[in-house]
């Protein structure tokens, strides 16, 4: 059941802003702040006394809005549900604390682990009905490092009893293989694992170029093409976050083979060998898919589940 809480709006203001995020997106801030302002005065009197534990969130606003559904240690509340302004659930979190719909006790469970990239936007990838006796839930944790995934996962794993754990190391712990090869020895640990590569959008030989062209700062999430978070470009940048990528998801499979560990490689999957140029059609920056993306990526984990469960 849903637990009861009244709705507390997300305040922030412009000073704190100033010290975060660049003109262009303090300008943003302004409209966006407007647009809360908009929802909490439509809204206060006959929803935000309302029983139930929903949450009425403006999409444009969407970076200030995770203390909603995260708790104190950066991990997701149970039992929440998050509106959008149309008044459509945008993306639920149940019982157990993953993203995705309610449990079912006569169905096998499938959760994939992982930082944003697994998170999604919205209602995500992982968020799927296996045919008739498989759900698939999303275990992912916006900026999560390596060691935070694996940790979570754990945490899960003693609280519920799943059938099949798909880890993904996320971004965030690249740059060290030392850390990627601790991460890898502690995967075995989960109950019933497999693995997982992460695609990205620019190809590593095309990275070695300048590709400021290439961005589009658009307010669309279905025009936007950025870098990579608020880390600004540069060349080097950029070739390092796509070498190290590369790198990370070469030991990924080093270790899946040599542990007879399933592995999705979503890498492969999206990779083309006629692919040279940045893939923004399905990105919308070097990492995150864009939500039309989503049944592409959903169609790929349906099939490799199905393979094992």
């Amino acid at each position: 059941m849903i637990r009861h809480l009244k709705y507390r709006m997300l305040r922030a203001n412009s000073d704190e802003i100033k010290h975060t995020y660049s003109e262009e997106l303090r300008i943003q801030y302004e409209d966006y702040l407007n647009v809360f302002l908009d929802l909490e005065a439509k809204y206060r009197e006959d929803y935000f006394e309302d029983q139930n534990k929903k949450v009425f969130i403006s999409l444009k606003n969407y970076s200030l809005i995770q203390s909603h559904y995260l708790t104190e240690s950066k991990e997701l509340i149970p039992n929440l549900e998050l509106w959008n302004q149309s008044g459509e659930v945008f993306f639920q979190i149940n019982s157990i604390g993953l993203k995705g719909a309610k449990p079912r006790a006569e169905s096998k469970k499938v959760v994939v682990w992982g930082d944003s990239v697994v998170f999604g936007f919205g209602k995500t990838w992982c968020d799927l009905q296996i045919g008739t006796h498989i759900q698939s839930f999303s275990g992912g944790l916006e900026g999560a490092t390596s060691e935070k995934i694996l940790s979570y996962a754990n945490k899960k794993n003693l609280e519920n009893e799943f059938d099949l754990n798909i880890i993904s190391l996320g971004w965030h712990s690249i740059a060290s293989r030392q850390r990627i090869d601790e991460s890898l020895s502690k995967v075995r640990d989960i109950p019933n694992c497999a693995l997982m590569t992460l695609p990205f959008s620019i190809p590593l030989k095309k990275s070695m170029f300048d590709i400021r062209s290439e961005f589009n700062f658009s307010k669309s999430l279905n025009e936007a093409f950025l870098f990579w978070g608020n880390h600004e470009y540069s060349v080097n940048s950029c070739f390092k976050l796509i070498y190290d990528m590369t790198r990370q998801n070469q030991r990924i499979r080093q270790f899946a083979a040599k542990f007879d560990i399933p592995l999705l490689d979503l890498e492969l999957i999206f990779k083309s060998h006629k692919m040279q140029e940045i893939d923004k059609v399905r990105f919308f920056d070097v990492g995150h898919l864009r939500p039309s993306a989503y049944p592409h990526v959903a169609g790929e984990l349906s099939a490799f589940v199905g393979k094992i469960l």
